[in-house]
């Protein structure tokens, strides 16, 4: 079965896209490699790598990203956080369905993110796969 093994995001500014992951969102730094123009996240077990973009790389952002959703225990102080760490916030919180409440930030590079928090989500309990539903503004648990 396949499973979601990592993820990487670029940025223009190691430093300024660490500042805003670990401070504002809360995750887990695993490694900084500034020499590297890179960094590495932990997101519930999955890495969450940033990285610069190499000299001479082309940057193009996709015409339709894909949505990535991180969830954290306490999204009114991620949203008070938001600003401070150069973020910006594009919409909400807003509860979307059941509790569960999104906000949309973007990063100090312009890469857009969903925030989400659940009512039955615990520090020790295990998050569920999500697939969102774009038409209906919502997600669900895969099956």
């Amino acid at each position: 079965m396949p499973r979601l093994w990592a993820v990487t995001v670029l940025a223009f500014d190691l430093n300024e896209a660490i500042k805003f992951y670990k401070d504002a969102i809360g995750l887990d730094l695993l490694e900084d490699s500034p020499s590297g123009g890179m960094a590495i996240f932990d997101v519930g077990g999955i890495p969450f790598l940033i990285r610069v973009p190499e000299l001479g790389e082309d940057w193009k952002r996709p015409s339709a990203p894909a949505s990535l959703f991180i969830e954290v225990d306490d999204i009114q102080e991620v949203s008070k956080k938001i600003a401070s760490a150069n973020g910006r916030i594009l919409f909400g919180p807003e509860e979307v369905s059941d509790g569960q409440i999104n906000m949309g930030i973007e990063d100090p590079s312009g890469n857009e993110i969903i925030v989400t928090s659940r009512p039955s989500m615990t520090s020790d309990s295990q998050s569920q796969v999500l697939s969102p539903d774009i038409a209906q503004g919502s997600a669900k648990p895969l099956s």
